[in-house]
């Protein structure tokens, strides 16, 4: 990347905060340059290996040290579900928007198995399309979710069947006792990986929802369009180098081994350094620990 003067760098915000990373194409380059020749442990190697581990060590990182989150705001339809993001791993947080812009967190809804519906005909046989496969339909805990009645401030105990206090959602357990795993008046949702959706509870309809999830900073991106941390790069040479020796026909077991050791300590270091640990703020969070609770 070029260098940038004061008021490039200012007045174009494409590039606020771009001095941070570096492209993984000049990752790859560096590397050939660095770690790849007749004088070099790696004598010769492909460009497409070396590309596919560059991207494996990325996944790897964003997986286990990197979690740069990110974060989506849709709004539930009136079928109360929803497609996961495109690049979407894991989720690390789902909420809803309320009247005065704070996030509510959900609780994922483990009660409920996720079941797929096959029709059946008059005799409860199960029926078939031409090809041979069974014809599926809608669940019935979907249908009963989406028709149950939304809960307002003027819904009554009675209404609901069990003690309920008005404007406060459904309150799961409260005739029995509270779950603790339960005790969330936000709402809840349920994912389907294998479709691709997520399930939300029925008081959650046209509510604005905000998904904060991992990605594997993979996507459908190019080479020459991913970003790779600075902080990150010594990592991802050792990763790429690593991962070609130990595939490699001929190579040595102590300069296998020698590289796992390299690649160990240059991985713990990489994990430290991006958990950005302040030690303000940890002295801040110890402040409190000793302070009793009344």
């Amino acid at each position: 990347m070029a260098q940038l003067t004061d008021e490039q760098y200012y007045e174009d915000e494409n590039n606020w905060g771009e001095y941070q990373y570096l492209l993984l194409k000049d990752v790859i380059n560096n590397f050939y340059l660095m770690y790849v020749g007749d004088d070099k442990v790696i004598n010769d190697c492909k460009r497409y290996e070396v590309i596919f581990h560059a991207k494996r060590g990325l996944q790897e990182l964003n997986y286990d040290a990197g979690k740069e989150v990110k974060a989506l705001e849709l709004d539930v339809p009136q079928d109360l579900k929803m497609a996961l993001p495109k690049d979407y791993i894991n989720y690390v947080r789902i909420s809803y928007v309320d009247e005065n812009g704070n996030f509510r967190p959900l609780i994922k809804n483990n009660s409920n198995a996720i079941s797929v519906a096959y029709l059946q005909d008059n005799n409860y046989n199960i029926m078939f399309d031409n090809d041979g496969d069974a014809l599926e339909g809608t669940p019935l805990s979907e249908t009963l979710q989406q028709q149950s009645p939304l809960v307002n401030a003027n819904t009554t105990s009675f209404e609901l069947g069990y003690p309920f206090e008005a404007g406060q959602g459904y309150l799961y357990g409260a005739r029995f006792g509270m779950d603790g795993k339960k005790a969330n008046r936000n709402g809840s949702f349920m994912i389907e990986k294998d479709k691709g959706i997520i399930r939300f509870s029925s008081e959650l309809q046209d509510k604005t929802i905000v998904i904060e999830y991992i990605s594997d900073g993979l996507s459908d991106l190019g080479e020459s369009e991913m970003k790779v941390n600075k902080l990150a790069e010594k990592y991802l040479y050792h990763f790429i180098k690593l991962e070609i020796l130990t595939n490699k026909v001929g190579i040595q077991e102590y300069a296998v081994r020698r590289a796992k050791d390299e690649f160990k300590a240059i991985r713990n270091n990489t994990k430290i350094r991006l958990m950005n640990l302040r030690y303000d703020e940890l002295l801040q969070s110890m402040r409190s620990q000793t302070n009793w609770i009344k």
